[in-house]
């Protein structure tokens, strides 16, 4: 996920953040994928510095679980 983030500048630049945090709409990104009966698997890899990655890992495996799921059950 990504957010707007300002600089000391007072520039503005696109950082990293936790899944659900940022631009991304989680919603329709999952419906277009249950929409096209993706079956493939998903990589989670965390682009932003989590103070503790183990439960940074796990907040956004169980929010992609969640996100997931909730497509997928409509079809």
């Amino acid at each position: 996920d990504l957010k707007w983030t300002k600089a000391a500048d007072g520039s503005q630049t696109l950082a990293q953040c936790p899944l659900g945090e940022g631009k991304v709409d989680w919603p329709q990104f999952f419906s277009a994928l249950a929409k096209a009966n993706f079956i493939g698997p998903m990589t989670l890899r965390l682009e932003y510095d989590p103070k503790d990655d183990l439960a940074a890992a796990r907040k956004d495996l169980a929010f992609l679980k969640k996100h997931r799921d909730a497509a997928y059950r409509g079809q």
